[in-house]
């Protein structure tokens, strides 16, 4: 009886959760030239005050994005799924087309690589991000200092790989030598990120 009543209290939860997030959605029509142009960057997320929560003061109330989706038709990708177009905020992206600036040398430049081992450097320091960073950290199990410096550099490492490796075909062809080449290049641009932004991690400020 008791199990019963817990998985009634949870359908009812869960019922409940769903009919407020419905109030969240923003309701806007056009072409999707018009409506990938909204500015997500500006756009406050109505969630906390629809659950009764205060104001999000982490990314000053951002939503993470708006979802597109056509308004008289279902388009369906090749796994079955419906077709839905998300335009995220900048402030959530694990992956950028902007490089990050490389963090200064103390020790001898490495020898170059090949032009094709280059560009996977080049293209896979893009997935190393702050949205990233902030991501490995809401899954990190417990606080955070600066002892836990190499930890976190390893969990971006994995991250980034991970998600790198699904979007690019290409990589499981090269040599296993020539990938731990490109991933301890791309191993510099976490720990320098992490060292940039470690006093705010620890401080939880990020």
């Amino acid at each position: 009886e008791e199990e019963n009543r817990r998985g009634e209290q949870k359908r009812r939860t869960e019922e409940e959760t769903r009919r407020r997030a419905k109030k969240s959605k923003l309701n806007l029509q056009g072409t999707f030239s018009e409506l990938s142009k909204f500015d997500v960057d500006t756009f406050t997320t109505t969630l906390p005050e629809i659950f009764g929560l205060p104001p999000i003061l982490y990314k000053k109330n951002i939503a993470e994005g708006i979802v597109l989706k056509l308004a008289n038709t279902n388009a369906w990708d090749s796994k079955g799924g419906r077709v839905i177009v998300k335009v995220k905020s900048t402030s959530f992206l694990e992956v950028t087309k902007v490089k990050l600036p490389k963090a200064p040398r103390n020790t001898p430049a490495p020898p170059p690589l090949s032009p094709e081992l280059e560009e996977h450097v080049m293209n896979q320091s893009c997935y190393v991000t702050k949205a990233r960073l902030q991501n490995v950290l809401s899954k990190f199990s417990s606080v955070v200092t600066h002892k836990d410096l190499k930890k976190l550099v390893g969990l971006l490492v994995q991250d980034a790989l991970k998600d790198y490796i699904d979007d690019t075909p290409g990589w499981n062809e090269l040599k296993k030598e020539d990938q731990q080449l490109v991933t301890r290049r791309v191993h510099g641009d976490c720990l320098h990120l992490v060292k940039e932004h470690i006093d705010a991690i620890v401080n939880n400020d990020l």
